[in-house]
């Protein structure tokens, strides 16, 4: 699904132990308010969406991801999402 929204997508990479799997999706570049940037949130938010419909009946997921904020003009660098997210808020844990 990420290659379908995103034109930005690496391919997956398996770990060495355990064989998780692993893709990212590259930031689109732009600035913050900039109709690219724009756009790019609306893409990371269609995927998000997508992820959270692979959620099984008890909220938890097969899926583990992360929103990277990083080279901000303010220096900030963080998580601004995360597939445990919506677990947290609600004290679930695995």
């Amino acid at each position: 699904m990420a290659k379908t929204i995103f034109s930005t997508v690496s391919e997956i990479i398996t770990s060495p132990v355990n064989r998780y799997k692993s893709f990212v999706v590259a930031p689109d570049g732009s600035k913050e308010g900039w109709d690219d940037s724009n756009s790019g949130d609306g893409r990371r938010a269609n995927f998000v969406m997508w992820l959270d419909g692979q959620r099984f009946e008890d909220d938890s997921s097969p899926l583990a991801w992360a929103e990277i904020q990083y080279g901000d003009d303010d220096l900030e660098t963080k998580i601004v999402n995360d597939s445990d997210a919506r677990r947290r808020l609600t004290g679930e844990s695995t």
